[in-house]
């Protein structure tokens, strides 16, 4: 008897782990943000509104949905750690190839250091993990529960990354170039969360962090002339 429910007991406990990640994880920025003042007031309103997004989108998951609650205590640290290397390393090789062909010389742009840092300290603990559960996990669910009624079910995620264009529509001056890129980001980081239940959230937060440091190393040199010829 006690081999059969032990377990059972053991699934019932595991769901919870996820919250014990992510959570601390967002809170670890939030409090960065705090306890930084060189950041901007008008950032720190940005993050604070993201922090805000992503724990109602923990709770309306949990509410909603009871598996999103088993989903979540997949989350693992080491795919993020992976994929944010490999999407730094791939991205960092791939921008310094098209610079060196169009300029003929690998430029380097100048930041402030304390800056940077907190950039790079947000991207990681806040941005990328908060967006990704935002737009890659938790809207694409909701949508594809509320299509399956319609047989639509399978293009619910697809449309969920609509959102995630229009979010950075705002967030960018209502640049089309911005939402054009983020739609198609965002389900490249869709295609991740769905490759794998073990890892594939936290692969995609780690991918999405990895790629907006990447091409901020490079916004004030090669990215501009892309997004130019595009435009």
């Amino acid at each position: 008897m006690s081999e059969t429910y032990a377990p059972r007991l053991y699934e019932e406990v595991r769901p919870k782990k996820g919250y014990f990640l992510l959570v601390p994880w967002m809170l670890i920025g939030t409090l960065w943000v705090r306890l930084n003042t060189g950041i901007d007031p008008d950032t720190v309103d940005f993050y604070f509104s993201l922090l805000v997004a992503g724990s109602l989108c923990l709770v309306i998951a949990g509410l909603v949905e009871p598996k999103f609650n088993a989903e979540l205590s997949r989350l693992k640290l080491l795919p993020f750690i992976l994929m944010f290397t490999l999407a730094m390393v791939g991205i960092f090789i791939a921008f310094s190839f098209i610079q060196v062909l169009g300029e003929g010389e690998l430029e380097s742009t100048t930041s402030n250091p304390t800056m940077f840092a907190n950039f790079v300290a947000m991207t990681i603990l806040l941005v990328a993990p908060v967006e990704t559960l935002v737009f890659q996990f938790v809207i694409p669910k909701l949508t594809t529960i509320q299509l399956a009624n319609a047989g639509l079910h399978t293009i619910g995620g697809l449309l969920s990354q609509v959102t995630f264009g229009l979010f950075h529509y705002v967030a960018y001056s209502h640049s089309i170039t911005s939402m054009i890129l983020a739609i198609l980001l965002g389900m490249g980081f869709y295609a991740i969360v769905k490759s794998s239940k073990t890892w594939g959230l936290g692969a995609a937060m780690g991918a999405h962090a990895g790629w907006n440091i990447s091409v901020s190393l490079f916004s004030v040199g090669v990215l501009p002339d892309i997004l130019g010829g595009i435009t």
